[in-house]
């Protein structure tokens, strides 16, 4: 259930990448900051890890959509790689296993969320958000190493971590190289991030038609369905050219 897809792009990038990280300073910026946690997938796949920092472990969840008069919707623009329709949507993520500490980077103040797996960073809100999915004849499943927290049966809760504790106009600083997920928190907008340009995305569910349950609690991804029917934001980042030019050069 879970891949990725190899592009043309994404050869590019990770040539340019493997030039410029034998650099230092360039390869320090490039890490991901410590801790467990999970992105949502690309469909050019999981960001590039330098100087196998860790490897990231795959994730996925199906979830069984309302049958009667769905109300599936997306965004113009989609980069989520997985299955959308209007009877089942499949997510996908890239998760952080290993609690590593090495590189001593720890994620930026800012207004933005991330997916929960094991303890949520330092400076993060634990929340969650919880799909009353299909009821006949549920088709709901979920696998792979890096399934993020939540519970996931008939009904589907994930998990997540996020913050509102920096503007999100402010740009932050994250590796930059390959393109990437965050979650939009507020409703101020995506946050923003150093070197990237950033598109909003989002992605609406139509959940259970009768006595809908659809549920959000503590800090959670800025939601803004109709009660019962989730939909959320995606903050999608890819690299400006000039940066990824700017450092293949460097050696």
């Amino acid at each position: 259930m879970f891949s990725s897809i190899p592009s043309m792009t994404a050869v590019m990038l990770a040539l340019s990448i493997a030039l410029s990280s034998s650099v230092p300073q360039v390869a320090a910026q490039l890490k991901w900051p410590d801790g467990t946690y999970a992105l949502p997938l690309p469909e050019v796949g999981c960001p590039f890890i330098v100087n196998n920092q860790f490897s990231w472990s795959p994730g996925w969840v199906l979830q069984d959509t309302e049958n009667d008069k769905n109300e599936y919707q997306h965004s113009g623009t989609r980069n989520l790689w997985g299955t959308f329709g209007s009877d089942i949507i499949v997510t996908q993520f890239c998760t952080k296993t290993s609690n590593d500490t090495d590189s001593g980077k720890q994620w930026p103040k800012g207004s933005y969320c991330i997916v929960k797996s094991g303890s949520c960073p330092g400076g993060f809100e634990e929340g969650s958000i919880f799909w009353d999915d299909q009821d006949d004849d549920n088709r709901n499943t979920c696998g792979g190493e890096g399934l993020p927290d939540g519970s996931f049966g008939t009904d589907t809760q994930i998990d997540y971590c996020c913050r509102n504790d920096g503007s999100p106009k402010k740009g932050i600083s994250l590796p930059y190289i390959t393109p990437f997920y965050l979650m939009r928190q507020s409703s101020s907008g995506c946050q923003k991030v150093r070197r990237m340009t950033v598109t909003e995305e989002y992605l609406q569910w139509d959940d259970e038609n009768e006595n809908n349950k659809d549920a959000k609690s503590g800090m959670h991804p800025y939601e803004d369905g109709d009660g019962e029917n989730h939909r959320l934001h995606y903050c999608f980042y890819q690299p400006k050219p000039q940066w990824v030019i700017r450092w293949s050069q460097r050696n």
